[in-house]
């Protein structure tokens, strides 16, 4: 586990002042880097299209004047009568004438700067042949079948080694004469996208059904990479170090598409990316250099009280004498309630010293009361010997009988049976000592008699009975010692028919206020001892009624020897 190392309160204080500074900065500086990459990116991807669609415009217009070319020739009359007739019906002079004308239509028609050729393929036998007019059966591939079944006027193209080659029949009312065929060098649609692109840029072009793929321009990256980049990402659809942007070239014959690396648009935000970092570390030195300022100063009055603390805390505690602090705020209070707390310290200091002097003494009288009880033993059975009398020999009996189980070697736990045997040899004691006539019954289950409990717990209660119960009474006194187990918990109860206990004595008496009313010290004793050692939930009450009786009931938890 990791572990923090010990700081101070102060420096806690600036740490956290620094975060609440540090991080809202942190957050715009983020928000403004993020807007100035994409407004870039933004830009760059703008201007780029613009650029890309210009060029696409350019190659669009190249191609639609090759149509419409195509298009004059397939509408020339000329064209159309010299192709309607046989030329062997003419004379040779008529023929060249008719040539003569064919090759200016076709001259004037290359003065272009497309570098165009034009070829005219007949569809039926024809004699005469140039290099403009050939038979259909010249045609390669299947351009002828297709465009045979095209409609009238369709235009077909193509893309065929280095040119881009355009189809069209020349119809006589509805039966095709001839394939009109214009040839245009690919290099003429390249050579609209051969201007300058970002760094690590390049353009390719694609034909409509991906039969055809060629970089057309690049800038910084061979062509390997830039293949390797682009055949990526049309198998894929993503390109995820690249902007993408695509533009399509007219009359169906393909599209273009730039890609540009983002690496870019970072180099584009560099020098406004380093001057934002400088900024915001040359403020985070100051506001932490300004927030150890602070921090000092809203903690000096801190150290100061520590200071006095530590000078004063011998003092505080040995002498009743009080010690100031100059200041109202709140480390004042501070002071103000710490000197408070210590003198309620040796308030209960005090308590301890003379709690374990309490201690030592019932201590030494628990071991002087162990010294030697045999003497005592033989000196009543000398007693007991030397005046025979079966009621006194009886009341030696019981006292013997009570003191041993009373010292019990110097033990303050026993069972639940000597306790009951101990108060049966007190009680008779007592019928003896005070004459009396009371009677008492004793009903506890066998289940607990083996229980543990406190020495002498319930023999307080039942002296209690005895001396302010029943022998205020003429005569017809009872007591009644009751024990059972009632779940985990172990229930007796002290019953006496005496004069009863008023009912606004009865809670001075549990908490050792009356100590003149029925024996308060001897109850309140028992209640404090069973609180302390089994805990706030056990404890005694009392239910009495005026001029009818009085039961204490003690409750503890049932323990197994």
């Amino acid at each position: 586990m990791l572990k923090i190392p010990h700081i101070k309160y102060r420096q806690k204080l600036a740490i956290a002042i620094l975060l609440f500074t540090v991080i809202p900065y942190t957050v715009f500086c983020a928000i403004y880097l993020s807007g100035l990459w994409n407004t870039r990116a933004d830009e760059i991807v703008v201007d780029s299209y613009e650029r890309l669609k210009e060029a696409a415009d350019n190659a669009d217009r190249a191609l639609i004047s090759v149509a419409q070319k195509a298009n004059y020739i397939s509408s020339n009359y000329q064209i159309y009568e010299f192709l309607s007739n046989d030329p062997g019906n003419n004379d040779l002079a008529s023929v060249l004438t008719a040539y003569q004308n064919m090759r200016s239509i076709f001259d004037a028609l290359r003065a272009d700067n497309y570098g165009s050729k034009f070829t005219i393929y007949v569809l039926r036998d024809f004699i005469y042949g140039s290099d403009y007019i050939v038979g259909a059966e010249r045609m390669e591939g299947d351009a002828k079948s297709r465009i045979l079944k095209a409609d009238g006027d369709a235009l077909l193209w193509e893309h065929k080694d280095d040119y881009i080659i355009l189809y069209k029949k020349i119809m006589s009312i509805n039966t095709p004469l001839a394939i009109i065929e214009v040839k245009m060098p690919f290099e003429k649609i390249t050579e609209q996208f051969q201007y300058d692109i970002p760094e690590g840029s390049f353009i390719v072009y694609s034909a409509p059904d991906d039969s055809h793929r060629t970089v057309v321009g690049r800038n910084g990256i061979s062509s390997d990479e830039a293949f390797r980049i682009a055949d990526a990402y049309f198998a894929d659809g993503a390109a995820e170090d690249f902007y993408t942007i695509a533009a399509e070239v007219g009359q169906n014959v393909g599209s273009a598409r730039i890609f540009i690396p983002k690496a870019f648009v970072y180099g584009q935000i560099r020098g406004p990316l380093i001057i934002t970092i400088a900024i915001f570390l040359a403020l985070a030195f100051i506001i932490f250099f300004l927030v150890e300022i602070v921090a000092k100063a809203l903690t000096r009055r801190m150290s100061v009280l520590i200071y006095e603390m530590d000078k004063n805390l011998d003092e505080t505690l040995s002498d009743d004498a009080a010690v100031s602090f100059e200041g109202d705020d709140e480390f004042g209070e501070i002071w103000s309630r710490f000197y408070s707390l210590l003198q309620k310290v040796k308030g209960y200091y005090k308590e301890i010293i003379r709690y374990e002097a309490e201690k030592k003494q019932l201590e030494l009288d628990v071991l002087q009361s162990s010294i030697n009880p045999h003497f005592l033993y033989n000196t009543l059975a000398a007693v007991k010997w030397t005046y025979p009398d079966q009621r006194l020999a009886y009341l030696i009996d019981s006292m013997v009988r009570y003191y041993r189980i009373a010292l019990n070697k110097g033990n303050n736990i026993l069972k639940v049976s000597q306790e009951i045997d101990m108060i049966r040899q007190y009680l008779e004691l007592q019928k003896f000592a005070y004459d009396s006539n009371f009677t008492f019954s004793i009903d506890v289950e066998e289940t607990i008699l083996d229980c543990l409990i406190l020495k002498q717990l319930l023999q307080p209660i039942v002296e209690n009975a005895v001396l302010h119960g029943v022998n205020g009474l003429e005569g017809g006194g009872a007591i009644r010692i009751t024990g059972e187990l009632v779940g985990r918990d172990i229930i007796f109860e002290i019953s006496d028919n005496g004069p009863g206990i008023e009912p606004e004595r009865i809670e001075d008496i549990l908490n050792g206020t009356n100590l003149n009313t029925y024996s308060g010290y001897g109850i309140s004793n028992v209640q404090k001892r069973t609180k302390l050692y089994y805990g706030e939930e056990y404890g005694i009450s009392i239910k009495s009624t005026v001029n009818k009786g009085t039961t204490v009931t003690v409750i503890i938890p049932s323990v197994y020897s």
